[in-house]
């Protein structure tokens, strides 16, 4: 699975967050079943920790999966994963780490093209899916 990570910073923080990475997957983001494993994610309206709401054990679908994206300010840590229905290897993989970085794995690296589009500072990564 071809890997990147993503640094692009705007005064010492991410210049972007999960609702910036969904947009660019387009509307297969929105097709498919999302697993998450949040550590931290922080509301944009409350000052609450959306963790809990991320991880539900049955995924979350595209739409409800992009609202809570857009309702959250930042993520610390976490990952997310995007299944097809009838699939049980997931076709992308967003993970942040420490708020510092994201890391996306795709099956093809055509999934990738619109992130090193968009990004400045994206670099390859070598790697496994964990």
């Amino acid at each position: 699975m071809p890997i990147i990570r993503i640094k692009d910073m705007n005064d010492g923080c991410l210049a972007f967050d999960l609702e910036d990475l969904l947009e660019l997957l387009g509307g297969q983001a929105l097709q498919s079943v999302w697993r998450c494993k949040a550590e931290e994610a922080i509301s944009k309206a409350l000052p609450i920790n959306l963790a809990n709401t991320f991880n539900v054990h049955e995924g979350h679908d595209g739409l409800t999966f992009k609202k809570l994206a857009s309702e959250t300010r930042q993520i610390i840590d976490g990952v997310f994963e995007a299944f097809n229905l009838q699939s049980e290897i997931p076709w992308v993989r967003l993970e942040v780490i420490d708020s510092s970085y994201w890391e996306v794995w795709a099956t093809d690296e055509n999934f990738l093209k619109p992130f090193r589009a968009r990004f400045t500072d994206v670099e390859n990564v070598e790697g496994f899916l964990p």
